[in-house]
């Protein structure tokens, strides 16, 4: 499996500094997880990252990446690059994410961990009704008016608890035509899990459900890349959330030259 390290943090506006520790972390408990009982075999490049130039680490990511394979970061502003890198390599791609916040807030000049899904649709390359959002839980009002506005699928925790199974089914009848990317903030998690992110949300996903999820969306021909990110080992001395996310590393697994 090819995987992309991407050690970057600055688009968390210092609010989750360590997080760009999280792919080394996570990659050092990935030979204690298997993929369909088989060890994981790991090819990993570190895309070159700059810890005060945005622009230059984004260019640098969308110039690096190829897929099939699964990127590590990082804060989540890295996903507007690895799925522009996505949608450029399969027009008219999917992309379902679970996280604790939608990550809708208006434009800044460059894309952060708040925004960066609402500069990914200003850009074009990903279109409201391709787009799905699993087990948010804090809403700002202004991202509450933009989904609706747009009519973007979206399922708050409480939804996902009471009624897995049938979302599960709407999800994967939503993306099954397109070309799909997954981008997995560890925050979607309950922190009783997952405790070390920036932004820890009470309420969240059991690892469990999160597996269950990705275990149906990976299972599709036509899933092809994804990105786990907001992993911040500095906030968890146990390495749990590490170790989790080596584990959802392992159920993304995708077939890729080695």
């Amino acid at each position: 499996m090819r995987v992309y390290s991407i050690p970057f943090s600055g688009g968390s506006m210092g609010k989750n500094q360590g997080c760009e520790r999280g792919p080394e972390a996570i990659l050092s408990h990935a030979t204690e997880v298997s993929h369909l009982g088989k060890p994981l075999t790991i090819q990993n490049q570190t895309v070159n990252v700059f810890s005060s130039d945005f622009p230059a680490t984004q260019l640098s990511i969308l110039n690096t990446v190829q897929f099939p394979s699964v990127c590590l970061g990082g804060d989540h502003s890295i996903t507007f690059s690895t799925f522009k890198a996505f949608a450029q390599q399969h027009p008219g791609a999917a992309l379902v994410v679970f996280d604790a916040h939608p990550d809708l807030m208006q434009e800044f000049d460059v894309p952060t961990h708040e925004n960066y899904l609402r500069m990914l649709l200003a850009d074009g390359c990903l279109l409201p009704e391709r787009l799905v959002m699993v087990g948010t839980r804090a809403w700002d009002p202004e991202e509450l008016r933009f989904v609706k506005e747009k009519g973007i699928k979206a399922y708050n925790a409480d939804e996902v608890k009471a009624n897995r199974d049938k979302i599960a089914h709407e999800i994967l009848h939503h993306v099954q035509e397109a070309p799909l990317f997954i981008s997995v903030d560890i925050d979607v998690l309950d922190p009783s899990v997952a405790p070390a992110t920036g932004y820890p949300e009470q309420g969240g996903l059991s690892s469990a459900d999160l597996l269950y999820f990705l275990a149906k969306l990976c299972a599709l021909e036509t899933y092809k890349g994804a990105d786990i990110v907001e992993v911040n080992p500095q906030l968890d001395s146990q390495g749990r959330t590490a170790t989790l996310a080596a584990k959802i590393l392992a159920e993304l697994a995708l077939d890729s030259p080695l």
